[in-house]
């Protein structure tokens, strides 16, 4: 369905229509030159020459108000980049209407002080801006780029989204359809019905146990009195993390974080959300979906970003199923057998509940030998733990790839953020190569015989069923 903004954008002036795409197009242009490796935020040097170097030069900078953000600068292209999260998401969205946090980061740019959903859209591609906003489990976030020209248009704009959304009915009823139209996309999704059902058998009656986009009976009942709830109990000055990458100096920013963020309320009003286990109830879970593959989803309790052991099960992750052809998944589900095109392992720090994944797509009649593979594999890093070999090439793996997180202003800036949101400290730039250099053979095995207990998997199988759920997986043969 189309948008507010795009039906609106068809009858614009041939002249507007020039000036916004040609605004657009020198920012897609400077945009791309920075994704090239052409520069990287504060240097003029190449990822190889990056990797080198011990960290980047961050500031932490305090406006008079007291908001408080990272700063990179980077004046080698005029582009500015602000990040920025609120404490919250979804586990604050009230019980009985799950969704209301996204149907809040969906109606954000959809109208904003004087400004109504197709005006605010007008003036954004005008000036040649990306804004977007998006609701996780436990944060808000938003991200604004811009040419630097335009930056004080752009930063207004956002005050008004952050500050004064309208939160119109007209605009509420086309962004409630759109929100039930992806639903129906993603009921046909299997990765995401996977994710989406181990969520609610890990962690039910707890928040994340509930689908951080709705469902559709609440999407349907959520009201405008519901988003101007919401948005006053977690837009507030103590909940929210900021980083500023780019053409932008500390003197500048000052004043820009007290435009933006210093009408806000001084503080949150949230709901307490205690702490969540994944549930040890071990068992496969099956959702019949007629797709031509099964997924199948592996999960555990995972281990906190600031847990001593994060960057030990760090590596215990990529050496399992991480993004690299050495990986064990990679060797002996997709080299060795041909089951699946592609198996992959991650983990997810959230803060109340952190976890690690396993997620696998497979024809329906091999789901029982992938799953019977994964805790193979699982389980004999958990009792003998890697080789020096497979510890050599996960470091290099990583310490390699590390400073492609920072090669353009909007990675750099969201790395940056979730390190503040994990409250992993500005040093950890400095440090976290080193830590990987020095995690050991001995730290590896005792930490996975913590982290990967295979007794205690929560499996879903999305797919067909009556082919992929036979005696042979059901019952693992070799508990731990």
């Amino acid at each position: 369905m189309h948008s507010i903004a795009w039906t609106m954008k068809q009858q614009r002036s041939d002249v507007q229509t020039q000036f916004a795409t040609s605004a657009f197009a020198r920012f897609a242009c400077f945009v791309l030159l920075s994704a090239c490796g052409a520069v990287l935020p504060g240097t003029d040097v190449s990822c190889r020459e990056l990797q080198k170097r011990p960290f980047l030069e961050i500031q932490e900078v305090t406006s008079l108000g007291g908001i408080t953000a990272w700063l990179v600068e980077n004046h080698n292209l005029p582009i500015f980049t602000l990040s920025f999260s609120f404490r919250g998401g979804a586990a604050q969205d009230p019980l009985d209407k799950p969704g209301t946090s996204h149907f809040v980061s969906r109606m954000l740019d959809q109208g904003a002080g004087d400004l109504d959903a197709v005006a605010f859209q007008l003036r954004k591609d005008d000036i040649a801006m990306r804004l977007r906003f998006q609701s996780y489990k436990d944060r808000l976030s938003g991200m604004l780029e811009t040419l630097t020209e335009h930056r004080d248009a752009a930063t207004e704009l956002l005050r008004l989204a952050l500050n004064k959304p309208r939160f119109e009915q007209s605009a509420m009823g086309i962004v409630r359809d759109q929100i039930l139209t992806k639903m129906i996309a993603e009921s046909a999704d299997a990765k995401i019905v996977a994710g989406k059902r181990w969520d609610e058998i890990s962690f039910s009656p707890h928040p994340y146990g509930r689908p951080v986009i709705g469902t559709e009976t609440s999407v349907k009942a959520i009201s405008r009195h519901d988003l101007t709830t919401y948005h006053k109990r977690i837009f507030g000055q103590n909940g929210v993390n900021v980083v500023a990458v780019g053409d932008i100096d500390r003197a500048t920013l000052k004043p820009l974080l007290d435009r933006v963020f210093g009408a806000l309320p001084s503080k949150q009003e949230l709901m307490l959300v205690e702490q969540a286990a994944v549930s040890k109830s071990a068992k496969i879970t099956s959702v019949k979906l007629p797709v031509p593959q099964s997924v199948v989803l592996l999960g555990l309790q995972g281990i906190k970003g600031t847990d001593p052991d994060f960057t030990a099960a760090d590596l215990i992750t990529h050496v399992l199923g991480g993004d690299s052809d050495f990986s064990r998944l990679w060797t002996e589900v997709r080299e060795r057998r041909g089951l699946a095109y592609e198996a992959s392992s991650a983990l997810d720090p959230n803060c109340k509940a952190p976890t690690l994944k396993v997620t696998v797509a497979t024809r329906p009649q091999n789901v029982a030998e992938v799953i019977d593979v994964v805790r193979t594999e699982m389980r004999r890093i958990a009792r003998h733990g890697v080789s020096m070999m497979d510890l050599a090439n996960v470091k290099d793996y990583l310490t390699g790839s590390f400073p492609l997180k920072f090669n353009t202003n909007a990675k750099t800036a969201a790395t940056l953020l979730r390190i503040r949101e994990q409250k992993l400290g500005m040093d950890y730039m400095n440090t976290h190569i080193a830590k990987v250099e020095a995690v050991s053979l001995e730290d590896i095995k005792r930490v996975a015989a913590r982290l990967l207990i295979v007794s205690d998997l929560q499996i879903v199988v999305v797919g067909d069923p009556d082919e992929a759920h036979t005696p042979r997986h059901i019952r693992d043969p070799n508990p731990q």
